[in-house]
């Protein structure tokens, strides 16, 4: 006769199985700040967690199996409870468990909405993506902007400083299981609209009450058109900007357009700033006009017809009063003074005459000529150069060419169609220079054309592109001492106000660069920690480098790595050491020369020497 097998003891009343599987749901739900201990016994649980049903449902299938030899019609040791009812509550903790979340994936943070904030103001931001666990942490570029989850999963609430500069912050998700990829968010001066569905026809369009307004919308489903209704005057200048791809990093190639009170398209654009599109309108007469704003894919593909879907957002500006839409020069010196001046629409002669004087450590104070001006998108100086930058004026002409001293950062505009500046400064032979111009890349509409050309007239070398999207970008080395001339242009002879560049004439020498494709580090506490640097050696650089990590917590160190001139750490190197406790913080990654440079060199043209980082290390 075979021997009963004792069934493992029950860790809670029997009548209180069926509460435990319940609470194990209502458990992987709740936020967990509002769940006691105490309200549950379960084992060794020390805390209400998502699995409480999980171990129910383990403890009932071991107390059966326990069970199965003897083909026992109860468990002895749990009197009144049978077999039957027990398999009746297996199969119910069955049911509950299989909707309950799992909360060991660290937060996939898809995009934020709304798109934008007003500085000075508080907001609920909502983040759209995965979120196992709730509440959880968000964290922003700019540490003036606090971010507090609400109750409601998926909200927070966000304070702007009004000492925010108006352009683009990330803003990242992190908790105990991890930590997000940052998205794009957007700080501005105008006050925040929402859209409101529907407004796909004409008799639909939303009305905008006044202007300037900053739109968060959606082009939610295929075919989707959004329309706003604006009030103008005769001889009203209306300036729209669409925010989508190249700040928000919407798939959307949106198109805007202009309707006046007969219905008739009066103004339209598409792909100005680039996917992203702009116009400028002056009203002929009073009277109701229709913004329209629809969109196809970015990356083009086998649909016809207009695109829409959760991922399609876009910020809408639109103003009549003083837009600001850039700052020239697009770039400041963080050694040589800085004299600014801004350019865009309904601008008062006395800003836009006179030159104002920057402190090149406060990039904000350029921007803020008038709290309640309208600004463009990304135009202002954001790179702090070691050499001066300076304005290339319009009078700098082919005939007149102004001249310049070498290195220096030049910004510029192509104001008039065909139009071609000019500088020159003088050469040594053998000597090497590297010319880039960059338009394009910074969202503007020039595409650029370089030539150099000799004191003879004759033309030495034309490019235009090398550079990143299209922009030109050139090295050249002197054939003779003497004075070279640089002319600038549009490639098709296009010029306009919006037609704005920035162009760095420099000496080639020797510098290095440090980069990663990802600025998020993901460990886990007990085991190494890799960070994987690329090292990119320019123009004969040849002194080791040392690579390190700064800002870890105190007493907690990673060893620096060395990079030396040849061999695998030439081109890329590993930052490891071992965390013994969860992070969630930004660090960077830092390079620097482990000698004295031979020859002697400065570093890249921007600071390509550190690459700012954030550390996710979650408990096994």
């Amino acid at each position: 006769m075979r021997r009963l097998i004792p069934p493992r003891a029950l860790p809670f009343e029997p009548s209180a199985l069926p509460w435990a599987f319940v609470f194990g749901r209502v458990a992987a739900n709740a936020p967990r700040h509002l769940i006691d201990a105490k309200d549950v016994q379960i084992g060794t649980q020390t805390d209400a967690s998502p699995n409480a049903a999980r171990i129910c449902l383990e403890w009932a299938f071991r107390t059966l199996l326990d069970a199965v030899p003897m083909r026992s019609a109860a468990v002895p040791t749990v009197p009144g409870l049978s077999r039957k009812w027990l398999w009746w509550q297996v199969v119910t903790a069955i049911v509950l468990c299989s909707t309950v979340p799992s909360s060991a994936a660290p937060p996939e943070l898809a995009r934020w909405f709304p798109t934008g904030g007003q500085r000075g103001t508080t907001l609920e931001l909502k983040a759209e993506g995965t979120l196992p666990d709730w509440p959880i942490s968000a964290v922003a570029s700019d540490p003036r902007i606090a971010l507090v989850a609400k109750e409601t999963k998926g909200v927070f609430e966000v304070t702007i400083a009004p000492e925010v500069p108006p352009g683009l912050v990330t803003i990242r998700l992190h908790g105990p299981q991890g930590a997000s990829v940052a998205k794009p968010w957007m700080i501005g001066g105008m006050p925040e609209v929402l859209e409101a569905e529907p407004n796909n026809g004409v008799m639909e369009a939303q009305s905008i009450a006044s202007l300037p307004a900053a739109v968060s919308g959606r082009l939610e489903k295929s075919g989707d058109v959004d329309l706003y209704r604006v009030a103008l005057t005769a001889g009203q200048q209306l300036v729209v900007q669409a925010i989508a791809n190249r700040g928000l990093d919407a798939p959307l190639d949106s198109c805007l357009e202009l309707l006046n009170t007969k219905g008739l398209v009066v103004a339209r654009n598409h792909d100005s700033r680039g996917l992203d599109p702009m116009l400028v309108f002056i009203a002929p007469e009073p009277g109701e006009y229709l913004v329209r704003l629809y969109g196809f894919p970015s990356n083009p593909d086998s649909t016809i017809g207009l695109v829409g879907g959760e991922a399609m957002v876009y910020r809408l500006l639109i103003s009549t009063g003083p837009w600001i839409d850039a700052v020239l020069p697009l770039a400041l010196s963080k050694a040589h003074p800085n004299s600014v001046q801004p350019v865009g629409w309904n601008l008062p002669e006395a800003i836009t005459a006179t030159p104002r004087q920057v402190d090149p450590q406060s990039l904000a104070d350029q921007v803020r000529w008038h709290p309640d001006w309208a600004e463009g998108y990304s135009h202002f100086a954001a790179d702090l150069l070691p050499y001066p930058s300076r304005r290339l004026e319009a009078t700098a002409t082919v005939q007149l060419p102004q001249a310049i001293e070498p290195p220096v950062m030049l910004s510029g505009q192509l104001g008039l169609a065909d139009q071609r500046l000019a500088v020159q400064w003088p050469v040594t032979k053998e000597s090497r220079w590297r010319i880039h111009l960059e338009s394009q890349a910074l969202g503007l509409p020039v595409d650029g054309l370089l030539e150099l050309w000799d004191a003879e007239g004759k033309r030495l070398v034309r490019q235009d592109d090398g550079g990143v999207e299209g922009d030109p970008k050139l090295d050249w080395k002197s054939p003779f001492d003497g004075v070279v001339t640089l002319r600038i242009s549009d490639l098709f002879g296009h010029g306009s106000a919006e037609h704005l560049f920035r162009v760095s004439v420099l000496p080639i020498e020797p510098s290095f660069r440090i980069h990663r494709a990802e600025d998020l580090v993901r460990g886990e506490v007990g085991k190494p920690v890799e960070i994987a640097v690329e090292v990119e050696r320019r123009d004969g650089w040849n002194t080791p480098l040392e690579i390190s990590v700064e800002g870890l917590p105190e007493g907690m160190q990673c060893p620096p790595v060395r990079s030396e001139n040849e061999g695998d750490s030439a081109k890329k190197v590993v930052l490891q050491w071992t965390s013994d406790r969860p992070l969630q913080q930004a660090i960077r990654v830092v390079a620097k020369p482990a000698g004295p440079p031979d020859p002697p060199a400065r570093v890249a043209t921007q600071d390509t020497t550190t690459i700012p980082l954030w550390l996710s290390v979650v408990s096994p």
